[in-house]
């Protein structure tokens, strides 16, 4: 059974405003860590605890995001359609934007999953290759 259009206007408006000043707030500090992840990458170190915490902020910036993301999902799910007629219908604006708010909260998520990724498999890279050079080091004493 499909909720009447009222009633899910009644609970997208009770969170779409909060929606709203979330995704901003994780979409600022998304952006403020990949900044920070782009100046790294030129000097990105070995896997060690400087970034072992700063894939921790990541991590919990996208859990922080997962759990909004799972929080509204329901609404979502409601709010979502496939008619274009129904998506542009008056009627269907609150749900439509709504819609919206949502799919940016999936694409910060996706770009916060990329930091983590970002940090994750430079420095790895960068451990292992020190390592060899410390046994190429050690084996040809």
């Amino acid at each position: 059974m499909i909720p009447a259009p009222a009633a899910i206007d009644d609970q997208l408006k009770a969170v779409a405003d909060f929606a709203a000043v979330v995704l901003a707030l994780l979409t600022f500090f998304t952006a403020w860590r990949a900044t920070g992840l782009a100046s790294d990458l030129r000097q990105i170190g070995s896997l060690g605890r400087k970034i072992a915490g700063q894939v921790l902020i990541d991590i919990v910036l996208a859990g922080i995001t997962f759990l909004a993301c799972a929080a509204m999902a329901s609404a979502f799910g409601k709010s979502w359609t496939w008619s274009w007629a129904r998506w542009t219908s008056s009627s269907h604006v609150l749900q439509s934007l709504f819609s919206i708010i949502y799919l940016g909260f999936a694409l910060v998520l996706l770009a916060q999953l990329g930091l983590i990724v970002g940090r994750l498999v430079p420095s790895t890279k960068n451990s292992l290759a020190n390592r060899k050079a410390r046994r190429s080091a050690t084996g040809s004493n």
